[in-house]
């Protein structure tokens, strides 16, 4: 049973302490990755507004002779970007 302090907040006990533990690293591990792909999901949209500016056709040219210069993988998003905005 919970042991309750003066301010009447629970208190951990000892036995419990590695599962509060255990519960804090993945919270925080869990927070980590939330914060990263939020970034990850600011920086794809800055990357279709970015890319949303270049509407003449030999803009587009210009930015698929870019992409053709990196790998698959590289340009991928830049790629998948172009095409839904193409459409």
């Amino acid at each position: 049973m919970e042991e309750r302090g003066c301010s009447g907040t629970a208190t951990i006990n000892e036995q419990d302490a590695p599962v509060f533990s255990s519960m804090e690293k993945n919270m925080t591990h869990l927070l980590k990755a939330l914060a990263a792909r939020h970034e990850e999901r600011e920086a794809h949209r800055l990357l279709q507004k970015e890319l949303a500016a270049f509407t003449s056709p030999a803009d587009r040219l210009e930015i698929e002779t870019i992409a053709d210069r990196y790998s698959d993988e590289e340009a991928r998003e830049v790629r998948e970007i172009l095409v839904l905005q193409a459409a």
